[in-house]
């Protein structure tokens, strides 16, 4: 059974506010209608009902629909709110809706009233779920750079033509050159006469390449794995698959000499 929408209805007449609630029952909406025609009494239901939507006729003796929806604005500013009128008129509902207003519905034409509803609540949820997944973006970035920050060593990031899409400060500190001098580039281009890769098998350096096949015998994805040797560090690992992204890691020579005679 789905949860029944919580309804603030800002109508000064009790019959109309009726109609308003036996139409959306009409068109199968389970609600919990609240009925409200102060400003004072409007901003107490925002805070203690927290309404799904809002349904507001545009005049109020002694209040006003736009006083309604600014009201709204500042106290739920996410709460869908429907302007349900028969006096509105065009010119007044296209500055509503510019001031913020979701939609409006005649008085005389209520059949629109469960479709606007429900597509004020599917707008609603979809707003909702990309701020959540906004803000779990943001939060798992600065998990990344926080690590980032704290990790001993050095780190990197490469598109599949192998520039550097992100280099940590860890690794500033490995190679001694700053980010914006090695983001964008590939690896000649950034350590020019500072290295080279090494791919024979010799020790301490390997290089291997697999292939992995899918259905159908097809290739899925590729592998490889190299070291790289330069003056300031060594023990680079890269993994490369289909995926869009290479990566590794690597350790300050000088660093790992004098822990080692420790």
């Amino acid at each position: 059974m789905n949860e029944a929408i919580k309804v603030l209805l800002v109508e000064d007449t009790v019959e109309d506010a009726e109609l308003l609630i036996r139409e959306m029952r009409k068109g199968g909406l389970e609600l919990v209608a609240h009925r409200v025609d102060t400003r004072e009494a409007l901003e107490q239901a925002l805070e203690q009902l927290r309404p799904d939507i809002i349904l507001c006729d545009y005049s109020l003796p002694g209040f006003g629909g736009m006083t309604a929806l600014q009201t709204v604005k500042q106290h739920r500013p996410d709460t869908p709110l429907i302007f349900v009128s028969g006096t509105i008129g065009e010119e007044r509902a296209i500055e509503a809706l510019k001031q913020g207003a979701t939609d409006y519905v005649l008085k005389d034409n209520r059949a629109r009233l469960v479709p606007a509803i429900q597509r004020a609540l599917s707008e609603a949820d979809e707003r909702r779920a990309r701020r959540q997944a906004e803000a779990e973006r943001e939060e798992s970035e600065q998990r990344f750079r926080l690590f980032m920050q704290h990790l001993p060593g050095a780190a990197y990031m490469k598109d599949l033509v192998g520039r550097y899409t992100y280099v940590s400060p860890g690794a500033e500190r490995v190679i001694g050159k700053k980010a914006d001098a090695i983001i964008g580039r590939s690896p000649r281009e950034a350590f020019r006469g500072r290295g080279r890769v090494v791919r024979r098998n010799r020790p301490g350096h390997y290089r291997t390449h697999r292939r992995r096949k899918g259905a159908e015998g097809k290739r899925k994805s590729d592998e490889c794995h190299y070291r790289v040797r330069t003056r300031l560090h060594i023990g680079r690992r890269l993994r490369r698959k289909n995926s869009g992204v290479q990566s590794g890691s690597g350790t300050n020579v000088r660093t790992r000499a004098r822990s080692r005679a420790r």
